[in-house]
């Protein structure tokens, strides 16, 4: 198992050294980050009503009844535009700014899942989703080992800057459930960070 770590993390390390080549020489961990996209939409600083058109424009988005009205929180539904996902979430600060994206991915585990699902890989593990993540912001700055009840193992993920906070992990932490991807944003006008609402 240890060597399956070891050899997952050069893959990750090979992957971002290749990255690294179209970030602009000397930028910031906070500028790195900040390349992070959803559908090619770059999420730092995003607003709430531009983002809310330019979901409208893509198409294939359903917004959950639940926060209909709601101007701090919209939740969305996708099985056209991002297959291998359960919902992403937004929270926006008082500015309108996205203060939190969530993105919880389909279980592979689940047993809703068939085999045509499988075979057209509208789900992903924690590595796939890792590695796509090397791809775009490059390497993470942490990784944690979880071991439940010493029969699983596997590593969460962080990317860690001054304004921006990225963590990969299991719900819970607990390998059989969902990958979910959470990101924190804070802006330099702020003397602290924006308090995020509980739950997801």
């Amino acid at each position: 198992m240890k060597r399956i770590f070891q050899l997952f993390s050069f893959c990750l390390l090979a992957i971002a050294s290749q990255v690294f080549a179209q970030v602009p020489a000397g930028a910031t961990e906070d500028q790195k980050l900040q390349q992070f996209r959803l559908l090619d939409i770059q999420l730092y600083q995003a607003q709430r009503d531009e983002l809310r058109q330019q979901l409208a424009e893509l198409g294939g988005f359903k917004q959950s009844r639940a926060t209909w009205g709601f101007q701090l929180k919209d939740r969305y539904f996708s099985r056209l535009q991002l297959p291998d996902s359960r919902y992403i979430v937004f929270h926006f600060d008082k500015e309108g700014r996205v203060s939190q994206f969530k993105r919880v991915f389909r279980n592979i585990n689940s047993a809703n899942i068939d085999l045509k699902q499988d075979q057209t890989g509208s789900w992903r593990t924690l590595s796939d989703i890792a590695r796509d993540l090397v791809e775009q912001i490059g390497a993470p700055t942490h990784s944690q080992l979880h071991q439940a009840n010493g029969l699983h193992s596997y590593k969460s993920f962080q990317w860690r800057a001054q304004y921006m906070q990225i963590s990969l992990d299991h719900l819970n932490h607990d390998p059989y459930a969902e990958p979910i991807l959470s990101i924190d944003f804070t802006y330099p006008d702020e003397n602290s960070s924006t308090a995020q609402p509980n739950g997801i």
